[in-house]
């Protein structure tokens, strides 16, 4: 099916959501992998795992071909610019910025995050939230945009990641507590597809 939404960040940057729906022969068609891509496919054994990655290289290559990405660890790096990229289900979103970092994330609305939020959310979040699955998904959201922004290890996502109540509001406030200091974001969130998707430009 490939783009089903295309530039929702604008400020010069490339983004889009992919939806899955094509098989391995058919994306390796769509896209132009790199040695390293190459490398790194040969050493997955996971299907699932595969179709993200070409999913993600066929996005890259129609939004610009120009794009290759290598890996820190799970941090993806490209040869230009400032990548972001998320996987959820069938859907695979990309942000690149030629010179702001960037952040997405892109979840599934599941009644389990009410599960997850009561070990990762504080009294506050879990208050406003109130069970509202595609709140909790969106606080989800919003901390892990951080935690890829902020790029420590160790972050506890309760206690150093803060998410103001967002009800009615197109952008969401988040608060990154590490030491002394106090970073603050603000990060964009709609609905697509059954699914929460977060942003933020730095």
């Amino acid at each position: 099916m490939a783009i089903i939404l295309n530039n929702f960040v604008g400020d010069n940057s490339f983004s889009a959501v992919w939806k899955i729906e094509e098989d391995e022969h058919t994306l390796h068609k769509l896209c132009s992998l790199s040695n390293y891509d190459k490398n790194l496919l040969d050493d997955i054994s996971s299907t699932g795992r595969r179709l993200e990655i070409l999913s993600t290289r066929a996005a890259l290559y129609e939004l610009n071909p120009d794009i290759t990405i290598t890996y820190e660890g799970r941090k993806p790096i490209c040869n230009k610019g400032y990548i972001s990229i998320s996987h959820s289900d069938t859907l695979v979103a990309v942000i690149w910025h030629p010179t702001k970092q960037v952040s997405v994330d892109i979840e599934k609305y599941d009644k389990r995050i009410i599960r997850i939020a009561k070990r990762a959310f504080s009294p506050n979040e879990l208050n406003f939230a109130n069970d509202n699955i595609e709140i909790l998904t969106k606080i989800w959201s919003c901390k892990e945009c951080v935690y890829k922004i902020v790029n420590k290890s160790a972050v506890e996502f309760k206690k150093q990641i803060t998410i103001s109540d967002f009800h009615n509001q197109a952008t969401i406030k988040c608060l990154f507590i590490h030491e002394d200091t106090i970073q603050t974001f603000y990060l964009k969130h709609i609905s697509l597809c059954d699914h929460a998707l977060v942003w933020g430009v730095l």
